[in-house]
C-alpha cells in the first residue's frame, strides 16, 4: 500500500514523479519532527538524495550577515561573561590535542 508521501516523492530536479489522487492527502500540515522521523525511516540512498536536495535548496537562500554578526556578538559576550564569572575556562592548544588524543584512544578500544 502506498502512503500519501509516496505520491509526493521527487526526483533530482525537484519535479513530482506522480500526482496524488484528488482528495488523497488528508493531512497537509506536518511538523519538522514528524518529517524528520519519516525521513530517517528511508533507505540510506533515499536519505542521501533527500539531504542533497535540501542542501541544494539552501544554496540560493540569501544570508543575512547582519543577523549572523548579531548572533556572534551575543555568543562572544556570553563566553566572556562565563570566563569572568569563573564558570568556564580556556584550554591551550596542547591541552586540546591531549584531550583529543585521549578521546581517540578510548574510541579505538
Amino acid at each position: 500500500m502506498r502512503g500519501p508521501l509516496s505520491a509526493a516523492r521527487s526526483n533530482w530536479e525537484g519535479q513530482a514523479t506522480e500526482r496524488p489522487a484528488a482528495g488523497s492527502l488528508t493531512c497537509v500540515a506536518m511538523t519538522v519532527d514528524s518529517l524528520l522521523q519519516q525521513a530517517l525511516s528511508l533507505e540510506p540512498s533515499e536519505r542521501a538524495k533527500l539531504a542533497s536536495g535540501l542542501l541544494t535548496s539552501l544554496e540560493d537562500t540569501p544570508i543575512d550577515t547582519g543577523e549572523i554578526e548579531k548572533l556572534w556578538d551575543e555568543e562572544s559576550r556570553r563566553r566572556v561573561e562565563q570566563l569572568e564569572a569563573g564558570t568556564a575556562r580556556t584550554f591551550s592548544r596542547d591541552e586540546v590535542h591531549t584531550i583529543l588524543d585521549e578521546l581517540r584512544a578510548t574510541r579505538r578500544r
